[in-house]
């Protein structure tokens, strides 16, 4: 089970899944999806395809510009965190996104 605490000073809207979450102070948002199965190398399915396919559809990019920034982080309990930090071409102007998986459960 993932606990978290909401993050300060952001509006959390009614629409779930995934818990959406929007800032009072600056223009970003945060999405937080459960936990869910996976067998196979994740390492190598997000980096190519940033699992894009389990994102929502409101909140999918459409246009990558670049390769994105791959990174390992950590967080306590979770066996291995991955991240991804890319830029979305919207009309010409670069949208700054981050992705971050978080692996528990089994071993890889």
């Amino acid at each position: 089970m993932l606990h978290y605490d909401p993050p300060l000073n952001f509006y959390r809207s009614a629409i779930t899944p995934p818990d959406d979450y929007s800032s009072n102070e600056f223009n970003a948002t945060l999405q937080i999806y459960p936990f869910r199965p996976f067998s196979g190398n994740i390492e190598q399915m997000f980096q190519k395809t940033l699992l894009r396919e389990w994102i929502d559809p409101r909140y999918q990019e459409t246009n990558v510009a670049g390769q994105p920034d791959f990174r390992l982080a950590s967080v306590p309990g979770a066996q291995i965190v991955l991240t991804a930090r890319f830029a979305e071409n919207i009309v010409g102007i670069a949208k700054p996104r981050m992705r971050m998986v978080i692996v528990a459960g089994r071993p890889r």
